[in-house]
């Protein structure tokens, strides 16, 4: 017989790969993918959410001690970044709007993301947070403009709601 915690724990681990390989193969514009994927594993995950209660005492800001406490305990977080100074790579297109085509295919893969992890019955929050904190870090080896982390979770009652 399986418990039911080696079944969520299995379940979060597929849903995390899935959504790293949704956000892969999400459109993007001209073909150019300057995004990077990362999954964070419970040792890293306990890291970031260290150098998020740091940041909320160093900087004064709550909700970063918050989101510490969401995802302390957590054994997965799928990270999405932008590559620095990635939008050299559209210098040549000429274009009539103001497109930010990077952050448009930012935006596009953590939707896809968390599209997948509904697909898994997960909770899911898309969090700035997180990718303020591994901007910060060493936990990344490349520089990154921008990065959005997803703690992934199953509980009774989803945890990054109603975090008053």
């Amino acid at each position: 017989m399986i418990s039911d915690k080696k079944v969520y724990s299995a379940n979060i681990k597929n849903a995390a790969l899935t959504m790293l390989s949704r956000a892969k193969t999400a459109p993007k514009a001209k073909g150019v993918d300057n995004l990077v994927y990362y999954l964070l594993e419970k040792d890293d995950v306990k890291k970031v959410a260290k150098k998020l209660e740091a940041l909320a005492i160093e900087k004064d800001i709550p909700f970063f001690l918050r989101d510490s406490k969401n995802i302390k305990d957590l054994d997965y977080i799928v990270v999405i970044g932008l590559k620095k100074d990635t939008e050299k790579s559209f210098k040549k297109l000429t274009l009539d709007s103001d497109s930010n085509f990077d952050s448009v295919n930012l935006g596009i893969a953590l939707g896809s993301a968390v599209s997948a992890a509904n697909v898994y019955g997960v909770d899911t929050r898309i969090m700035w947070t997180i990718g303020f904190a591994i901007k910060n870090m060493n936990i990344i080896k490349q520089e990154l403009q921008d990065a959005y982390g997803i703690p992934i979770s199953i509980s009774e009652k989803n945890i990054f709601f109603d975090r008053a």
